[in-house]
């Protein structure tokens, strides 16, 4: 679990237990999702989060105003979860369907693999046993190691 910060499983219980009283259960409970549903996913671009939002404007909202913990990095052109707040959604995993699963990594899975990221593409079609299209993928990273590309 919290393999970024070394602290103390105490003081980590601490820390999680301001996290789930003070944010956690100030925020509605589809915003709840969509955090666990993000500590999900690697590489959290900009046109995923929006696919994940989709035409949810109240969610977009909410996020905007809740979303904190979850920050814009312009070097990496991705979003960043605060390694804490990421660990404590990670123990919320557990409250997704698995419904909310699939369609996250499906869409992580054909962002990735769009935006040639195709070692984390072929990890989520693994996650979603898609073992068509992690046969694609496979090939796509075969012909770039043939073509001196890396993955």
């Amino acid at each position: 679990m919290n393999k970024n910060l070394d602290i103390k499983p105490e003081r980590q219980r601490d820390i999680f237990s301001k996290i789930e009283a003070e944010i956690w259960g100030a925020i509605s409970e589809r915003l709840q999702c969509f955090f666990v549903r993000l500590s999900l996913v690697e590489h959290i671009s900009h046109e995923l989060l929006g696919t994940l939002l989709g035409d949810d404007s109240d969610l977009h909202e909410e996020f905007k105003q809740h979303g904190s913990f979850i920050s814009f990095n312009k070097y990496i052109d991705a979003y960043l979860i605060q390694h804490l707040f990421h660990d404590f959604l990670c123990t919320k995993q557990h409250l997704l369907s698995d419904n909310d699963r699939q369609e996250t990594y499906r869409a992580a899975a054909c962002w990735s693999e769009q935006n040639g990221f195709l070692a984390d593409a072929l990890s989520y079609y693994e996650k979603l046993g898609d073992h068509q299209s992690r046969s694609a993928v496979e090939e796509k990273i075969k012909n770039r190691i043939l073509n001196n590309q890396v993955a």
